[in-house]
């Protein structure tokens, strides 16, 4: 049986990879709805090592086996594609909006007619950073008016991440006393599979060094993790909110060189790609993202609501912030209690994310791989029941522009919020320990 079920849950991701697109929605919904079924059963069924080994194996054909698909379910790829191809050109991705380079002519007759028209952030400085940078450079190196060929380089980078990733998730979940059959709840999901391998997010890439950076520490090798870590942030600067829940493991002597090594690494390719010119550009696409952006928000919506029956408009100028100082509140709460207590150091990044995801304007699914993965290294699933959850926001992109149900997002938090009571004991559900074999 269980070839029958490695081979279902091979060719639905395929098909979804290759065949679905995001606005054939009640084709997609259903699909991924069987693959995470198909998901669960196999999680469940795991009883051996073998079975494991071979569950891992299938998992990592399903990824390499997306490697020509086209990533349909997000148009980031435009960006990237774009920043990578500018800068090849000799500019820095940081010093000009696309609009901008449009307008003063500086860029190839393919990225404006092919490429431009598709972006979401045509008046927007680019905000990755120079890791993520790198890579787009490296995938359009030969390729700057062959999108597709530009997708799958990309993809090469995301797939090795990946995999990388759920070796790692192996090797530290018995070190850590975990069960190592958690790690098919990261390596099979399919939220991961499809925004990653599928449609090629950096997170990815950032979950990977800072694993890679934990594993080291964990053997004591101090300078080896603050490199890695500092690769984190050249990736995705949100890992940065991970570092002050190291402080009591690496004493303060360390944490001060740790955090001086970091800063070093980090700062001589930003200078490379001359953020002290461009350092206001950058600093005002961190601002917008904060006050412009909104989708699949959670608390975010509700202080909306209230805010047009107060005020008669969107107030998420001052919302956004608003949300940031009290997630900030809880991240020095939850550094405060690892300082206190150094243990379950990923069940208290757990907890940061899940701060960093509730006070959000902004909740794509692939935000979710962090939660994910420190999940394993705890008794809490709410991540992976979210993961099938969130796929349900691509409802909003079904009609062009895109336009959120807001009944389909009030269903999503309210099932997440059920599933938290759950977690938390507050609302007894035996069957649902049960089933992810935790304690109660």
């Amino acid at each position: 049986m269980k070839y029958f079920f490695a081979t279902l849950f091979i060719l639905t991701v395929w098909t979804i990879g290759y065949m679905i697109p995001r606005t054939d929605i009640f084709l997609f919904l259903g699909s991924y709805t069987l693959l995470f079924g198909v998901f669960l059963f196999i999680f469940k069924k795991v009883k051996s090592h073998h079975s494991f080994l071979f569950y891992v194996s299938v998992a990592i054909i399903a990824r390499v086996g997306l490697l020509l698909a086209w990533p349909g379910l997000s148009d980031d790829l435009y960006r990237f594609f774009w920043d990578g191809v500018v800068s090849n050109s000799g500019y820095s991705p940081y010093a000009m909006t696309p609009r901008e380079m449009v307008d003063g002519g500086g860029v190839s007759q393919y990225l404006i007619n092919e490429i431009f028209p598709r972006l979401n952030s045509q008046d927007y400085y680019s905000i990755y950073p120079p890791f993520s940078q790198l890579l787009y450079r490296i995938s359009t190196f030969f390729t700057s008016e062959n999108l597709y060929l530009s997708a799958v380089g990309m993809r090469v980078f995301i797939i090795a991440a990946d995999i990388g990733i759920i070796y790692l998730l192996m090797k530290l979940l018995p070190a850590l006393k975990y069960n190592q059959k958690n790690a098919l709840l990261y390596a099979l999901n399919p939220l991961v599979i499809l925004e990653f391998s599928g449609n090629l997010h950096a997170e990815v890439i950032m979950l990977f060094f800072f694993l890679l950076s934990f594993w080291w520490l964990l053997k004591g090798k101090w300078v080896l993790f603050s490199i890695f870590f500092a690769f984190g942030i050249l990736t995705k600067l949100t890992i940065l909110l991970l570092f002050p829940l190291l402080l009591k493991r690496l004493g303060l002597r360390r944490f001060l060189y740790s955090f001086m090594i970091i800063v070093l690494v980090v700062a001589i390719p930003y200078i490379y790609m001359g953020i002290w010119d461009y350092l206001f550009h950058y600093i005002e696409s961190v601002r917008l993202y904060f006050q412009k952006f909104e989708f699949n928000a959670s608390f975010y919506y509700f202080f909306r609501w209230i805010g047009y029956h107060w005020k008669g408009y969107n107030l998420i100028y001052w919302i956004g912030p608003f949300l940031s100082v009290l997630a900030v509140g809880g991240y020095f709460f939850m550094y405060i209690l690892q300082y206190l207590n150094d243990k379950g150091v990923l069940v208290r990044a757990l907890f940061v994310f899940t701060i960093l995801l509730f006070s959000s304007t902004t909740v794509h699914p692939w935000y979710l791989v962090f939660l994910i993965a420190f999940c394993l290294f705890s008794h809490y699933r709410y991540p992976i029941v979210w993961s099938f959850l969130i796929i349900f926001s691509y409802t909003s992109y079904v009609s062009e522009p895109y336009k959120e149900n807001l009944l389909i997002v009030f269903a999503e938090y309210f099932l997440l919020g059920i599933i938290l009571l759950i977690e938390f004991n507050f609302v007894p559900a035996k069957w649902y320990h049960y089933f992810f074999e935790k304690p109660m």
